[in-house]
């Protein structure tokens, strides 16, 4: 989709995109600018009839035979889809940001600057005043770090009065003003400014950086402890997508095969992501799925100021770029995958992107699987060891079939500390085989033989961390006992479960023969009777579920 201004767009008509709260402020500010609506669009017509605020509503197959004279201005918070949506269709379409920001939609400028380069030239020559709450204001400060403030004023002070107030004086409102304006031309509210961030980052990522900042700007905090996971670490999943911890559990922030890795962690997005963790508003956070935030009765009010040091490369790097893996486990795939074609093209240029960031060598750990089998991609071991110099942590993880003594001894060589999580969902060999399915007869024992051999390293201090696996499910939570039991007499460090989830491979009432939560996301009695009656060490095991 090409950037263009409705100035650009001659005699085009223009059409509202979205008949929601955005689309009713769309058409405001369109008319407030002298911009003429000719209709609106939206894809749940059955909700909305024929007319929205007076304009008759169309189908997107009417636009599309309207696209030689319509421009659409799209007015929703889901931008991407639709810009897809009307781009299979060839339809112009223009961005609304939001009720504060209008520079792409019609043109407007920012003080008569519409380029950020030129607006920061004029920032800097002006005596720049930052007034509003402390949250606001070190908001501000956080996400426009490159601005430098002068003066400071909280709510409670009036600034109004001061004597030493510059002719060049320029005031950034943090909040609207209730008791008054400075003077017309001296003043712009932060939220005009948000939409500086925006650039061209959008058009690679579908993202709109102005709406997320609005929405954890003005967010309201959470009872939740503060999660440093973005400050440090940086997950590519199997789809090339950028995250800060499991894409289950957050929003993308890119994809590098748009964005350079760099790019995106110093990214706008990045920065916003975080300031949601800093305000406790974790805005782009699935709170009720992830393991790491569970609600904290004793949080107090206050933000964390703290901010942790951003370094140039994440202290963690967790790479799950290839599907390839030698079994084909129900609760995952349906057949072996190996990698061909165009998403085999895909994944070589991730890895060449990931290889020439120089993220391998400097980050302090490595954590490569969760997507395909480590040992039997040659992507995976590429990464794993590439370049000659000896490195810090690895954090692997593996279903063990294939790490045998011979794969140990050549990871001791690259890697000072070595952390190794197999996962197994079984504590026999015919639930294994069952759940874990493998075209190898001896899989079985060739995972007992390497889980023994792991054990021997840790007892001798030659592993440093070692733990096992099971995705609990209808068809083997009668074997947590025993496989608790394995895991200590293994000498793990951990024995992990986890609740299954659907990812794609079951149809909606087959899983509802395998899940392990009733429909009021509660433990299934027989579930929950067996994990009481384990009689479990709270110190070995882990549960990422309420039990």
């Amino acid at each position: 989709m090409k950037k263009m201004y409705l100035a650009d767009a001659g005699k085009k008509e223009i059409i509202v995109f979205g008949c929601g709260r955005w689309g009713r402020r769309c058409i405001r500010d369109l008319l407030k600018k002298g911009c003429a609506v000719a209709g609106c669009c939206d894809n749940d017509r059955n909700k909305w009839g024929k007319e929205f605020m007076g304009y008759p509503v169309y189908g997107v197959e009417e636009l599309a035979g309207m696209k030689e004279r319509v421009t659409v201005v799209i007015a929703t918070q889901y931008f991407a889809q639709i810009k897809r949506q009307l781009q299979e269709s060839d339809i112009d379409a223009l961005i609304y940001y939001s009720h504060n920001v209008y520079r792409q939609v019609c043109g407007h400028t920012i003080l008569g600057y519409d380029n950020r380069e030129e607006l920061y030239g004029f920032l800097k020559s002006r005596h720049v005043i930052l007034t509003g709450t402390g949250k606001h204001r070190e908001d501000f400060k956080y996400m426009f770090d490159d601005i430098r403030i002068d003066e400071e004023y909280g709510e409670n002070e009036n600034w109004r009065d001061t004597d030493n107030i510059r002719e060049n004086s320029l005031y950034i409102l943090c909040e609207k003003e209730k008791q008054g304006m400075p003077p017309e031309g001296t003043f712009i509210y932060a939220e005009d400014l948000f939409c500086v961030l925006d650039e061209d980052y959008i058009e690679s990522s579908g993202k709109i950086p102005s709406l997320m900042l609005m929405k954890t700007y003005c967010g309201t905090m959470q009872n939740q402890k503060i999660c440093t996971r973005p400050f440090y670490d940086a997950v590519i999943n199997s789809v090339y997508d950028f995250h800060f911890c499991c894409g289950d559990w957050s929003d993308s922030a890119g994809n590098i095969l748009q964005n350079t890795p760099e790019e995106i962690w110093r990214s706008s997005i990045a920065k916003i992501f975080r300031l949601s963790l800093i305000n406790r508003t974790y805005s782009f956070c699935n709170v009720d799925t992830c393991v790491h935030l569970k609600p904290q009765a004793d949080t107090t009010n206050e933000r964390m100021r703290n901010i942790p040091h951003i370094e140039n490369v994440p202290g963690t790097l967790e790479i799950g770029i290839d599907k390839t893996c030698n079994l084909f486990c129900k609760s995952c795939r349906d057949c072996v995958i190996v990698e061909t074609g165009e998403r085999e093209r895909k994944t070589e240029r991730a890895k060449e992107i990931i290889l020439s960031s120089g993220w391998l060598e400097k980050c302090g750990t490595l954590l490569l699987g969760g997507q395909g089998e480590v040992f039997f991609s040659k992507v995976y071991q590429e990464l794993m060891f590439y370049g000659s110099k000896k490195r810090q942590s690895l954090d692997l993880r593996t279903n063990g079939t294939l790490l045998t003594e011979e794969n140990f001894e050549k990871l001791k060589k690259k890697y000072d500390r070595l952390k190794i999580i197999v996962s197994v969902d079984a504590a026999n060999e015919t639930t294994y085989r069952k759940l874990r399915r493998s075209n190898n007869a001896h899989s079985w024992d060739n995972l007992n033989k390497n889980l023994q051999m792991l054990s021997e390293k840790r007892k001798s201090k030659e592993l440093d961390y070692f733990q096992i696996n099971m995705c609990v499910q209808w068809d083997n939570y009668r074997e947590i006992p025993a496989f608790i039991q394995w895991g200590k007499d293994l000498g793990t460090d951990k024995v992990y479960l986890t609740p299954i989830r659907n990812w794609g491979t079951y149809g909606a009432k087959e899983f509802e023969h395998v899940r392990i939560f009733d429909d009021n996301k509660i433990l299934k009695p027989e579930i929950k009777e067996v994990i009481q009656n384990s009689g479990y060490d709270k110190g070995l095991v882990e549960f990422a579920f309420d039990i």
